[in-house]
């Protein structure tokens, strides 16, 4: 990376339903550099309605603190 500032670099980011090659998004995070601050933006993911449910990983949930609930009542985009 010689010649990068770091600052014109993002990080993104995605937590997952459960480990399993069947699981789905539901967050998706941002993070940079602006001057000496990290900055960063979130939004959960709702599930999609043809996602499968049985894929849920209460482990995860777990892990990320993202229940269902929180994304049954994420907004729509």
């Amino acid at each position: 990376m010689t010649g990068k500032n770091i600052e014109t670099l993002m990080a993104l980011d995605f937590e997952a339903s459960s480990l399993s090659v069947e699981s789905w998004p539901i967050e998706v995070g941002i993070s940079w550099i602006e001057g000496n601050q990290v900055q960063t933006w979130s939004s959960l993911i709702r599930p999609a309605s043809v996602w499968e449910r049985a894929d849920w990983s209460k482990q995860s949930e777990a892990v990320h603190g993202i229940s269902m609930s929180d994304l049954e009542s994420a907004p729509t985009v």
